[in-house]
């Protein structure tokens, strides 16, 4: 759904057979995404206008689910003086938090024009407004740590993205990474694969293709099934390799594929009682 309370489009995902990944195919262009963000972004989170956005931004709900979970995660890798880089930074309660709670160096990435005018005015945070290759043209700057909070899964490019960020991170810098987990999802199969999501990733090639673009996983969060949070360095760098007790291997062709059929016969059989109540 692009937006809220609309029908699904109707797009094909596929499943591949060897390394279970899901993607969209045939995908839209690159061009076809750059138009609907154009129109999506400043409503993604239901804000048609900045009024609305801001009454969301002060709500201690969205400060909560949004923040707490993530940086009480990672603060380990944050104090005074770290350069940290918020992509796709939204309301902008990690951008503050990491900025007035652990004193860092904040910069930020936003697409929306509401969202990043309001985190500037609001918490007095860097943001560049527009998308990461526009930003990444820009930037001359290296950070300590790198903010992805459902941010990866919109990316056509994944690995290509996983190699530009090797060119901000200082020595020892990390990344933050989380994505929804396809093997684990609580809404419906149609409304689950989004038409804005290219790839969708299960435990099994959220490791695979962090290992295959040179990385290696540092720290994994197990607490939040439906969503895979993981803490990523360069596979040369001097932090602890966990990559075996990460996750559990699930997700490949055959898993994902039961997974979701089991699923769509939930669906169906919730919408048959929907109907007859």
């Amino acid at each position: 759904m692009l937006e809220k309370g609309r029908k699904p489009l109707k797009f094909d995902n596929v499943i591949c057979r060897d390394c279970g990944m899901i993607f969209m195919n045939p995908r839209a262009e690159e061009s076809d995404y750059q138009r609907i963000y154009a129109r999506y972004e400043n409503s993604r989170y239901g804000c048609e206008n900045r009024e609305e956005a801001s009454r969301l931004m002060d709500t201690k709900f969205s400060k909560l689910i949004l923040t707490e979970p993530i940086y009480d995660f990672l603060k380990e890798y944050l104090s005074g003086g770290k350069r940290v880089l918020d992509i796709g930074c939204g309301f902008g309660h990690l951008s503050n938090a990491f900025k007035n709670k652990y004193g860092c160096e904040v910069a930020a990435v936003e697409p929306s024009d509401i969202l990043s005018e309001l985190v500037r005015e609001k918490y007095g945070v860097e943001v560049f407004n527009g998308g990461l290759d526009d930003f990444l043209k820009s930037n001359n700057r290296k950070f300590n740590l790198l903010i992805l909070s459902h941010v990866f899964e919109h990316f056509a490019d994944p690995v290509e993205k996983l190699n530009q960020m090797k060119e901000l991170l200082l020595p020892g810098g990390v990344i933050y990474m989380e994505v929804p987990n396809a093997r684990f999802f609580k809404r419906p199969v149609n409304y689950f694969f989004d038409f804005c999501h290219p790839f969708s990733y299960s435990p099994k090639t959220f490791r695979e293709l962090i290992k295959k673009c040179g990385y290696k996983i540092i720290k994994a969060d197990k607490n939040r099934r439906y969503h895979l949070g993981a803490v990523i360095a360069s596979a040369n760098s001097d932090y602890a390799d966990i990559d075996g007790d990460a996750y559990l291997q699930l997700g490949g062709y055959a898993d994902i594929k039961w997974y979701v059929q089991k699923k769509k016969i939930i669906d169906a059989i919730r919408g048959l009682i929907y109907k007859i109540c």
